[in-house]
């Protein structure tokens, strides 16, 4: 059973990527979110690219449990879409987990 949604962890994650790399990314990007919201854990999993910094993406997700997103982190398409970004990131990826403000 999935918790409420209050006790859900939600995450936002900046990838910043070169321009050169943008097409490689964006591909790597939807096969990964595809793939991550057939898991097990999570309630939702969306990236978006920023209008204000073309090639700066931004994941949304939510996660059942810590436990979910610790898993999703050593799936294969994980480590698939890392090899992508490898060479393409501009600056480094921010993953910030939330928590309400009350």
């Amino acid at each position: 059973m999935t918790p409420p949604a209050a006790q859900h962890l939600r995450v936002v994650a900046t990838i910043p990527t070169a321009p050169e790399h943008a097409e490689a990314v964006r591909a790597g990007l939807r096969d990964l979110v595809a793939a991550t919201q057939q898991e097990e854990g999570c309630v939702a999993y969306d990236c978006f690219e920023s209008n204000a910094a073309p090639g700066t993406f931004v994941m949304l997700e939510e996660w059942a449990s810590q436990e979910a997103m610790d898993a999703h982190m050593r799936t294969p398409h994980m480590a698939e879409v890392f090899k992508v970004l490898g060479p393409a990131l501009a600056g480094d990826v921010a993953i910030h987990p939330l928590r309400p403000l009350g």
